[in-house]
């Protein structure tokens, strides 16, 4: 599943965050704020869980994103 969260920050990473960010740790920081939430999201189950992943995934990367372009 890490290899399709992976993928996705790839083909999403602006060119300009290419050489200061890699998508493996995009995937790695998605994953600590989703081991904190974890509980919280099995009490609801709303989502699948590769949805509930790729949501995370996605948020951390515009994060970053805004963090290194100031946009």
């Amino acid at each position: 599943m890490d290899e399709l969260l992976r993928t996705l920050v790839a083909l999403r990473l602006d060119q300009r965050l290419q050489g200061p960010i890699d998508p493996s740790d995009v995937v790695q920081e998605a994953f600590l704020e989703v081991a904190h939430r974890l509980e919280k999201y099995l009490e609801k189950l709303r989502l699948p869980l590769y949805f509930w992943l790729r949501r995370f995934t996605s948020q951390k990367l515009m994060q970053l994103r805004r963090f290194h372009l100031r946009t």
